[in-house]
Protein backbone atom coordinates (compact mmCIF):
# COMPACT_ATOMS: atom_id res chain seq x y z
CA UNK A 1 0.00 0.00 0.00
CA UNK A 2 1.45 3.19 -1.59
CA UNK A 3 2.52 5.38 1.48
CA UNK A 4 2.23 9.39 1.87
CA UNK A 5 3.60 12.25 4.25
CA UNK A 6 0.99 14.49 5.35
CA UNK A 7 2.53 17.55 7.27
CA UNK A 8 5.17 15.65 7.89
CA UNK A 9 3.30 12.56 9.19
CA UNK A 10 3.59 8.99 7.48
CA UNK A 11 -0.10 7.97 6.45
CA UNK A 12 -0.73 5.36 4.09
CA UNK A 13 -2.63 6.61 1.03
CA UNK A 14 -5.92 4.72 1.89
CA UNK A 15 -6.39 6.07 5.61
CA UNK A 16 -5.35 9.27 4.67
CA UNK A 17 -8.48 9.52 1.99
CA UNK A 18 -10.76 8.06 4.53
CA UNK A 19 -9.52 11.15 7.71
CA UNK A 20 -10.03 13.55 4.83
CA UNK A 21 -13.99 12.16 3.90
CA UNK A 22 -14.86 11.63 7.59
CA UNK A 23 -13.81 14.92 8.79
CA UNK A 24 -15.33 16.75 5.94
CA UNK A 25 -18.32 14.93 6.70
CA UNK A 26 -18.25 15.53 10.45
CA UNK A 27 -17.79 19.60 9.77
CA UNK A 28 -20.33 19.65 7.19
CA UNK A 29 -23.17 18.28 9.49
CA UNK A 30 -21.97 20.66 12.61
CA UNK A 31 -22.27 22.99 9.97
CA UNK A 32 -25.96 21.89 9.59
CA UNK A 33 -26.69 21.91 13.40
CA UNK A 34 -24.86 24.90 13.73
CA UNK A 35 -26.60 26.86 11.13
CA UNK A 36 -30.39 25.33 11.78
CA UNK A 37 -30.10 25.68 15.48
CA UNK A 38 -28.88 29.67 15.15
CA UNK A 39 -29.47 30.99 12.13
CA UNK A 40 -26.05 33.53 11.64
CA UNK A 41 -25.05 34.80 9.09
CA UNK A 42 -21.86 32.80 7.70
CA UNK A 43 -19.69 35.51 9.36
CA UNK A 44 -20.52 33.72 12.71
CA UNK A 45 -19.70 29.96 11.42
CA UNK A 46 -16.26 31.56 9.33
CA UNK A 47 -14.93 33.17 12.67
CA UNK A 48 -15.73 30.75 15.31
CA UNK A 49 -12.06 30.00 16.36
CA UNK A 50 -10.72 27.16 18.60
CA UNK A 51 -9.70 30.12 21.20
CA UNK A 52 -13.77 30.76 21.56
CA UNK A 53 -14.50 27.17 21.63
CA UNK A 54 -12.26 26.76 24.76
CA UNK A 55 -13.44 29.75 26.26
CA UNK A 56 -16.95 28.18 26.08
CA UNK A 57 -15.75 25.26 27.41
CA UNK A 58 -14.08 26.30 30.29
CA UNK A 59 -16.92 28.88 31.08
CA UNK A 60 -19.80 25.59 31.01
CA UNK A 61 -20.85 23.63 33.97
CA UNK A 62 -20.25 19.81 34.24
CA UNK A 63 -23.70 19.17 34.40
CA UNK A 64 -24.88 22.41 31.79
CA UNK A 65 -27.75 21.15 29.27
CA UNK A 66 -26.52 23.62 26.88
CA UNK A 67 -23.29 25.35 25.64
CA UNK A 68 -22.81 28.80 24.46
CA UNK A 69 -19.99 30.06 22.81
CA UNK A 70 -19.54 33.85 21.91
CA UNK A 71 -17.87 35.13 18.53
CA UNK A 72 -16.94 38.61 18.40
CA UNK A 73 -15.64 39.26 14.80
CA UNK A 74 -19.07 39.21 12.42
CA UNK A 75 -20.58 41.58 10.03
CA UNK A 76 -22.68 43.78 12.48
CA UNK A 77 -20.77 43.73 15.86
CA UNK A 78 -19.97 47.23 16.37
CA UNK A 79 -23.83 47.84 16.55
CA UNK A 80 -25.55 44.50 18.24
CA UNK A 81 -22.23 43.21 19.71
CA UNK A 82 -20.75 39.71 20.08
CA UNK A 83 -22.80 37.01 18.57
CA UNK A 84 -23.24 33.77 20.23
CA UNK A 85 -24.00 29.89 19.37
CA UNK A 86 -25.66 27.71 21.84
CA UNK A 87 -25.68 23.95 21.05
CA UNK A 88 -27.64 21.60 23.31
CA UNK A 89 -25.85 18.50 25.24
CA UNK A 90 -26.05 16.01 21.71
CA UNK A 91 -24.65 18.46 19.50
CA UNK A 92 -22.02 19.45 22.72
CA UNK A 93 -20.67 15.65 21.70
CA UNK A 94 -20.79 15.71 18.40
CA UNK A 95 -18.95 19.22 18.44
CA UNK A 96 -16.39 17.63 21.20
CA UNK A 97 -15.81 14.41 18.76
CA UNK A 98 -15.30 16.62 15.58
CA UNK A 99 -12.66 18.69 17.83
CA UNK A 100 -10.78 15.39 18.23
CA UNK A 101 -10.59 15.10 14.70
CA UNK A 102 -9.92 18.61 14.51
CA UNK A 103 -6.84 18.70 16.61
CA UNK A 104 -5.31 15.55 15.07
CA UNK A 105 -1.73 16.09 13.98
CA UNK A 106 -2.25 16.63 10.28
CA UNK A 107 -4.00 19.83 11.19
CA UNK A 108 -1.53 21.61 13.33
CA UNK A 109 -0.71 23.73 10.67
CA UNK A 110 -4.10 24.99 10.20
CA UNK A 111 -5.48 28.30 10.94
CA UNK A 112 -6.84 28.61 14.29
CA UNK A 113 -10.30 28.21 13.53
CA UNK A 114 -12.79 25.40 14.22
CA UNK A 115 -13.61 24.79 10.74
CA UNK A 116 -11.50 25.21 8.10
CA UNK A 117 -11.06 22.97 4.55
CA UNK A 118 -8.95 19.92 3.16
CA UNK A 119 -5.89 22.71 2.63
CA UNK A 120 -6.01 23.89 5.96
CA UNK A 121 -7.26 27.14 5.27
CA UNK A 122 -10.49 29.34 7.17
CA UNK A 123 -13.77 28.49 5.16
CA UNK A 124 -14.90 31.29 3.38
CA UNK A 125 -18.48 31.88 2.34
CA UNK A 126 -18.84 30.18 -0.66
CA UNK A 127 -17.44 26.95 1.42
CA UNK A 128 -19.86 26.71 3.96
CA UNK A 129 -22.31 27.39 1.21
CA UNK A 130 -21.00 24.56 -0.64
CA UNK A 131 -20.37 22.26 2.85
CA UNK A 132 -24.20 22.82 3.93
CA UNK A 133 -25.21 22.15 0.26
CA UNK A 134 -23.70 18.88 0.35
CA UNK A 135 -25.02 18.18 3.80
CA UNK A 136 -28.63 18.69 2.79
CA UNK A 137 -27.85 16.58 -0.45
CA UNK A 138 -27.26 13.59 1.80
CA UNK A 139 -31.29 13.55 2.51
CA UNK A 140 -31.88 14.52 -1.19
CA UNK A 141 -32.35 17.61 -0.95
CA UNK A 142 -30.62 19.05 -4.46
CA UNK A 143 -31.28 22.95 -4.11
CA UNK A 144 -28.42 25.13 -3.28
CA UNK A 145 -28.59 26.11 0.95
CA UNK A 146 -26.61 29.05 2.33
CA UNK A 147 -26.88 30.50 5.96
CA UNK A 148 -28.92 33.44 4.39
CA UNK A 149 -31.31 30.82 3.07
CA UNK A 150 -31.64 29.14 6.75
CA UNK A 151 -31.95 32.99 8.06
CA UNK A 152 -35.09 34.03 6.39
CA UNK A 153 -36.33 30.06 6.61
CA UNK A 154 -35.93 30.99 10.82
CA UNK A 155 -37.59 34.45 10.81
CA UNK A 156 -40.51 32.70 8.86
CA UNK A 157 -41.25 30.19 11.14
CA UNK A 158 -41.27 31.83 14.18
CA UNK A 159 -42.87 35.43 13.31
CA UNK A 160 -45.37 32.95 12.25
CA UNK A 161 -45.81 30.60 14.84
CA UNK A 162 -44.26 32.93 17.50
CA UNK A 163 -44.66 36.48 17.11
CA UNK A 164 -44.36 37.49 20.66
CA UNK A 165 -40.47 36.21 19.92
CA UNK A 166 -38.97 38.35 17.31
CA UNK A 167 -37.73 41.11 19.25
CA UNK A 168 -35.62 38.27 21.10
CA UNK A 169 -34.89 35.96 17.82
CA UNK A 170 -33.76 39.69 16.19
CA UNK A 171 -31.43 40.40 19.24
CA UNK A 172 -30.14 36.52 18.55
CA UNK A 173 -29.67 36.75 14.86
CA UNK A 174 -27.54 40.17 15.73
CA UNK A 175 -29.85 42.56 13.25
CA UNK A 176 -33.30 44.58 13.97
CA UNK A 177 -36.58 43.59 13.77
CA UNK A 178 -37.40 46.00 11.03
CA UNK A 179 -34.47 44.35 8.99
CA UNK A 180 -36.46 40.64 9.77
CA UNK A 181 -39.46 41.75 8.64
CA UNK A 182 -38.38 43.72 5.58
CA UNK A 183 -36.10 41.22 4.10
CA UNK A 184 -36.48 37.73 5.50
CA UNK A 185 -40.02 37.05 5.67
CA UNK A 186 -40.90 35.17 2.55
CA UNK A 187 -43.74 33.02 3.34
CA UNK A 188 -46.03 35.81 4.97
CA UNK A 189 -44.50 37.87 1.80
CA UNK A 190 -45.93 35.43 -0.71
CA UNK A 191 -49.01 35.01 1.19
CA UNK A 192 -49.17 38.99 0.88
CA UNK A 193 -48.88 38.88 -2.60
CA UNK A 194 -51.32 36.41 -3.05
CA UNK A 195 -54.38 38.04 -1.57
CA UNK A 196 -53.16 41.51 -3.00
CA UNK A 197 -53.48 39.84 -6.23
CA UNK A 198 -56.95 38.56 -5.33
CA UNK A 199 -57.84 42.22 -4.50
CA UNK A 200 -56.88 43.75 -7.62
CA UNK A 201 -58.40 40.97 -9.73
CA UNK A 202 -61.79 41.69 -7.81
CA UNK A 203 -61.44 45.19 -8.17
CA UNK A 204 -60.48 44.99 -11.86
CA UNK A 205 -62.95 42.17 -12.96
CA UNK A 206 -62.36 41.01 -16.07
CA UNK A 207 -65.93 42.47 -17.46
CA UNK A 208 -64.10 45.83 -17.49
CA UNK A 209 -62.18 47.30 -20.57
CA UNK A 210 -59.33 49.58 -21.27
CA UNK A 211 -61.11 52.26 -23.42
CA UNK A 212 -59.69 53.88 -26.44
CA UNK A 213 -56.94 56.25 -25.23
CA UNK A 214 -58.03 58.88 -28.34
CA UNK A 215 -61.91 58.56 -26.84
CA UNK A 216 -63.03 61.30 -24.53
CA UNK A 217 -64.49 60.41 -21.25
CA UNK A 218 -68.25 59.13 -21.55
CA UNK A 219 -70.89 59.24 -18.60
CA UNK A 220 -70.41 54.97 -18.61
CA UNK A 221 -66.17 55.18 -18.34
CA UNK A 222 -67.31 57.47 -15.03
CA UNK A 223 -66.77 55.53 -11.79
CA UNK A 224 -70.31 53.97 -10.70
CA UNK A 225 -71.60 52.65 -7.04
CA UNK A 226 -70.56 49.46 -7.83
CA UNK A 227 -66.61 49.90 -7.71
CA UNK A 228 -63.93 50.61 -9.15
CA UNK A 229 -63.23 49.65 -13.22
CA UNK A 230 -60.40 50.66 -15.30
CA UNK A 231 -62.63 53.11 -16.73
CA UNK A 232 -62.85 55.12 -13.36
CA UNK A 233 -59.10 55.77 -13.13
CA UNK A 234 -58.22 59.06 -14.06
CA UNK A 235 -55.52 59.22 -16.63
CA UNK A 236 -52.35 61.58 -16.47
CA UNK A 237 -52.12 64.00 -19.60
CA UNK A 238 -49.34 61.85 -21.27
CA UNK A 239 -50.64 58.56 -20.87
CA UNK A 240 -53.34 59.48 -23.98
CA UNK A 241 -52.68 60.81 -27.75
CA UNK A 242 -52.85 64.33 -28.08
CA UNK A 243 -55.11 64.73 -31.37
CA UNK A 244 -52.39 67.11 -33.87
CA UNK A 245 -53.35 68.90 -36.75
CA UNK A 246 -52.04 68.20 -39.78
CA UNK A 247 -50.97 72.34 -40.59
CA UNK A 248 -49.94 72.16 -36.76
CA UNK A 249 -47.46 69.03 -37.13
CA UNK A 250 -45.62 70.33 -40.21
CA UNK A 251 -45.23 73.54 -38.10
CA UNK A 252 -43.28 71.43 -35.34
CA UNK A 253 -41.77 69.34 -38.41
CA UNK A 254 -40.40 71.95 -39.61
CA UNK A 255 -39.37 74.10 -36.35
CA UNK A 256 -37.35 71.33 -34.75
CA UNK A 257 -35.92 69.91 -37.94
CA UNK A 258 -32.50 70.24 -36.56
CA UNK A 259 -33.93 67.88 -33.42
CA UNK A 260 -35.07 65.65 -35.38
CA UNK A 261 -32.02 65.26 -37.47
CA UNK A 262 -30.15 64.95 -34.07
CA UNK A 263 -32.39 62.18 -32.28
CA UNK A 264 -32.62 64.69 -29.49
CA UNK A 265 -35.43 65.83 -27.19
CA UNK A 266 -33.90 67.57 -24.69
CA UNK A 267 -36.73 69.43 -22.78
CA UNK A 268 -34.91 72.68 -21.93
CA UNK A 269 -34.19 73.32 -25.30
CA UNK A 270 -37.20 72.51 -26.51
CA UNK A 271 -39.41 74.74 -24.13
CA UNK A 272 -36.37 77.78 -25.09
CA UNK A 273 -37.25 77.32 -28.76
CA UNK A 274 -40.98 76.92 -28.53
CA UNK A 275 -40.42 80.12 -26.40
CA UNK A 276 -38.39 81.59 -29.10
CA UNK A 277 -41.47 81.96 -31.57
CA UNK A 278 -44.30 83.62 -29.99
CA UNK A 279 -46.59 83.00 -33.03
CA UNK A 280 -46.52 79.76 -33.21
CA UNK A 281 -46.65 79.17 -29.22
CA UNK A 282 -49.77 81.27 -29.12
CA UNK A 283 -51.22 79.08 -31.61
CA UNK A 284 -50.43 75.99 -30.36
CA UNK A 285 -51.91 76.59 -27.01
CA UNK A 286 -55.17 77.82 -28.61
CA UNK A 287 -55.23 75.06 -30.45
CA UNK A 288 -54.73 72.41 -28.33
CA UNK A 289 -56.08 74.09 -25.38
CA UNK A 290 -52.91 73.60 -23.36
CA UNK A 291 -49.98 75.46 -22.19
CA UNK A 292 -46.76 75.46 -20.48
CA UNK A 293 -44.91 72.65 -19.13
CA UNK A 294 -47.72 70.78 -20.58
CA UNK A 295 -47.64 72.29 -24.25
CA UNK A 296 -43.94 71.60 -23.88
CA UNK A 297 -44.08 67.90 -22.85
CA UNK A 298 -46.73 67.61 -25.98
CA UNK A 299 -44.29 69.32 -28.54
CA UNK A 300 -41.00 67.20 -27.22
CA UNK A 301 -43.25 63.95 -27.76
CA UNK A 302 -44.56 64.68 -30.98
CA UNK A 303 -40.65 65.69 -32.14
CA UNK A 304 -39.89 62.43 -30.54
CA UNK A 305 -42.19 60.55 -32.56
CA UNK A 306 -40.93 62.13 -35.91
CA UNK A 307 -37.45 61.08 -35.42
CA UNK A 308 -38.73 57.40 -34.48
CA UNK A 309 -40.87 57.13 -37.47
CA UNK A 310 -37.65 58.08 -39.62
CA UNK A 311 -35.19 56.45 -37.78
CA UNK A 312 -36.43 53.83 -36.04
CA UNK A 313 -37.19 52.86 -32.12
CA UNK A 314 -34.61 53.64 -30.16
CA UNK A 315 -33.90 54.34 -26.89
CA UNK A 316 -33.22 57.93 -25.60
Amino acid sequence: MAAYFVYGIQYPRKIRNTLIYDFARCRNHLLVLLSVGNAHRTGVMTHFSIANYEGGMKKAAADAENLVFTISEHKTASTHGAATLAVNRKEAKLLAGYMKLRKLPQFAKAEQFVFITATLSKMTQSNVSSALTAAFANSSFNDRVNCTKLRKSAVTQIHGSHPDKRAALASHMCHRVTTAEKHYRLVEKKSNTVACSQLLREAFNDSTHVPDIDTEPTASSMPTETGLSYTSLPLAPYQKRIRWSIENRDLISKKFASFVKNERTPIAEIEQTLLSDPVLHKKLEEDMNMSGRMLVHAVKDKVRSFFRAKYGYKKH
